[in-house]
């Protein structure tokens, strides 16, 4: 694969993620890790976070 190619579906992956937080911040789903309920709150860090990369690896792959 190359770089371009790495970085397009580095972005993309990311891009979902961050849309899955995005969802999860204004439906309000519940999300459960072994058992206990995980805050609505964390979501708007991996929002951002997963944002950031989502974006780096687009610009990325249009770079190359």
């Amino acid at each position: 694969m190359s770089r371009k190619g790495y970085f397009l579906v580095t972005g993309a992956i990311f891009s979902v993620l961050s849309l899955a937080h995005l969802t999860r911040l204004f439906s309000g789903w519940e999300i459960a890790v072994a058992g206990k309920a995980v805050p609505q709150w964390l979501s708007l860090p991996g929002l951002v976070v997963t944002g950031l990369l989502a974006a780096w690896g687009l610009v990325l792959a249009r770079k190359e």
